[in-house]
């Protein structure tokens, strides 16, 4: 409760174990932004790292299997109360953030207790379900199309694996290969298309449930979120919507129509749902990388650059989202500039200017004239929709 309570991130490093009680602690790792306007999940294992579940268990002593009676209760008491803990883990949800997902929550209940008997967190699709980043990973070398067929199958996947499936799958390979691999049929295609540094890729038609239509999968990304030393206080979700197709192909029903559903997802995705946590591509050799740490004290950035006080603020179709006293630092960095505003939480809105093109935490962004007669520069993350502005006091 302390540790959801607080904006703690919780992190396994390569080569720990976190078990039992460790990992219930684990998950309240969380980062709130801003005035509470917006909480993220901050909870990070690392490539080596052993994360395990178990369901409570009765721990008794007696004397050749012979348990007196008020002991044995009173061993029943202490294992249904910690079951209704977990229970009400799953149960807290936070402006979308959940303590504990129902899949999780699952397999916390269904895997016998005891000191040697655990639900181990071994598989992207284990994290994907869990909503549990992976750190310390460099998916650089995975062809493009392949990244966006991975990040869409995962979301679909997160969207559709449902708590009534849970226990008829014997693995998490067997409900990916059954759920998406047996029924792609040979009408799936997967599409590029390249601006720059950005890519826009699409998949599909994947199964919706319905007669009507089918679904597509449109995925956003820059080619640095996939290789770049994460940032555990930046915004580094990659952009993925949901769409209807009409048509057998996705080339037949070019127009992508209404969204059905908006998602931002971590680079975590861009793995295949089944791949084994062994097998990830790592960014290093395990505990090279600093993992992730607090954010800074709040008003007090590091830096050499120009730095101005002033007021930060965030609003979409017109609707203020947040609005608090910031800083703001701007840095030239060879033939680009970087433009940090520091929120009093500690967290950062990082803008990046470079040959024409601007970036908004790493988005595609461009600059708009909504406030300027207010004295504020003002930019739109085309990801988000969101528009940032800052006003000098």
């Amino acid at each position: 409760e302390k540790i959801w309570a607080g904006s703690i991130f919780t992190v396994v490093k390569p080569g720990a174990n976190c078990l039992s009680a460790c990992a219930l602690a684990f998950l309240g790792g969380n980062w709130q932004v801003g005035t509470d306007v917006v909480r993220l999940y901050r909870r990070w294992v690392w490539p080596g790292a052993r994360l395990g579940f178990h369901r409570p268990y009765l721990d008794i002593a007696g004397k050749d299997g012979v348990y007196e009676a008020e002991v044995v209760a009173d061993a029943f008491d202490h294992a249904m109360l910690s079951a209704l803990k977990i229970y009400e883990m799953n149960q807290t949800i936070d402006r979308l953030v959940t303590g504990m997902p129902d899949y999780l929550y699952y397999k916390v209940l269904a895997t016998k207790g005891g000191p040697s008997s655990f639900h181990f967190v071994d598989t992207v699709g284990d994290l994907v379900m869990s909503d549990i980043d992976l750190y310390g990973i460099d998916l650089g070398g995975i062809p493009q199309a392949e990244l966006v067929r991975n990040i869409c199958d995962n979301a679909h996947m997160r969207a559709n694996f449902s708590n009534k499936q849970y226990g008829a799958y014997k693995s998490i390979r067997e409900a990916y290969k059954e759920l998406i691999l047996d029924g792609r049929d040979e009408g799936f295609d997967v599409t590029l298309k390249r601006d720059g540094d950005y890519v826009t890729g699409r998949a599909g038609p994947y199964f919706s449930g319905t007669k009507y239509y089918q679904l597509g999968c449109e995925v956003q990304f820059s080619r640095g979120d996939f290789t770049r030393e994460r940032d555990p206080r930046g915004d580094d979700g990659i952009s993925v919507s949901i769409f209807p197709v009409y048509a057998a192909t996705l080339a037949e029903d070019k127009e992508k129509r209404e969204t059905l559903r908006s998602l931002q997802v971590n680079p975590l995705y861009g793995l295949r749902f089944d791949m084994s946590l062994d097998a990830v591509p790592r960014a290093g050799a395990p505990g090279q990388k600093p993992a992730p740490q607090q954010p800074a004290t709040p008003g007090t950035p590091a830096t050499t650059g120009q730095v101005a006080r002033g007021t930060c603020e965030v609003s979409k179709q017109q609707e203020v989202l947040d609005k608090e006293l910031c800083t703001r630092v701007e840095e030239a960095q060879d033939a680009r500039t970087v433009v940090s505003y520091v929120w009093p939480s500690g967290g950062k809105t990082v803008l990046v200017e470079e040959s024409g093109s601007v970036t908004l935490n790493g988005k595609l962004a461009v600059r708009t004239q909504s406030r300027s007669s207010d004295g504020g520069e003002c930019v739109l993350n085309t990801g988000s929709g969101n528009i940032f502005c800052f006003f000098p006091l």
